[in-house]
C-alpha cells in the first residue's frame, strides 16, 4: 500500500476537485495494482497560468495476504535473530522485516515447544497497521505455528522509531492454552 501526503509551499490559481477539499494538503492511499488521481482545475483569475510547489512524504507499506506476506519476508528479511535457552538454541526464530515506513516481525516456532514472548515495544510515532497505539504484545505460537506483528508509522510526515525488550519461555504443548 502506498500511503502519500503532498503539502503545497506554494500554490497560485489551482483549486483540488472532489472528493478532495483541501488545496493546500492532502493524503492518499493507493492499494496493489490500483490508481488514483487526485485533480486540480485552473482558477479563472489566472487566466490560464498556474504555479505550485510542494513536500511529499510517503511510506510503502506491505499488504500481502498474511501468507504471502510470511514467504516474502523468508526471503528478504533485514535481520533473524535464533531465541536461546541457557545458550542452547531453540527453533523459535523472528525475522526482522524493515520498510519504509515500519517493520514487521515475523515469528517462527519450529521446536517442540508452546512459546510464549512478552514483548514491550517504547514507539515514537508508531501504530499497529490497524492505527491502534500498542506497545505490549503477547507472543504465543504452538509447535510449527507463527506469528506477526506489524508496525507502521502514524504519521508519514514525521520520523519514528522503536526500542524493544522481551523475555519468554516455553512450556510443554500439553500446557498450552
Amino acid at each position: 500500500m502506498l500511503e502519500e501526503k503532498l503539502a503545497m509551499t506554494e500554490l497560485e490559481h489551482l483549486k483540488i476537485c472532489p472528493p478532495y477539499l483541501n488545496s493546500q494538503e492532502f493524503m492518499v492511499s493507493v492499494a496493489p495494482k490500483d490508481e488514483l488521481i487526485v485533480l486540480y482545475r485552473t482558477l479563472p483569475t489566472g487566466d490560464g497560468a498556474y504555479k505550485y510547489k510542494y513536500r511529499q512524504w510517503s511510506s510503502l507499506i506491505p499488504s500481502l495476504p498474511d501468507a504471502q506476506l510470511k514467504s516474502y519476508i523468508l526471503t528478504n528479511y533485514t535481520k533473524m535473530d535464533k531465541r536461546a535457552l541457557n545458550g542452547n538454541t531453540i527453533e523459535v526464530y523472528v525475522y526482522k522485516y524493515t520498510f519504509k515506513g515500519g517493520v514487521i516481525f515475523y515469528y517462527v516456532n519450529r521446536s517442540p515447544f508452546y512459546f510464549i514472548e512478552n514483548v514491550q515495544f517504547n514507539l515514537e510515532n508508531m501504530v499497529t497497521y490497524q492505527g491502534e497505539l500498542q506497545s505490549n504484545f503477547t507472543v504465543k505460537i504452538k509447535p510449527n505455528q507463527d506469528y506477526l506483528i506489524k508496525l507502521k508509522a502514524a504519521d508519514i510526515t514525521k520520523t519514528y522509531s522503536y526500542q524493544s525488550s522481551s523475555n519468554f519461555q516455553i512450556l510443554d504443548p500439553s500446557q498450552s492454552e
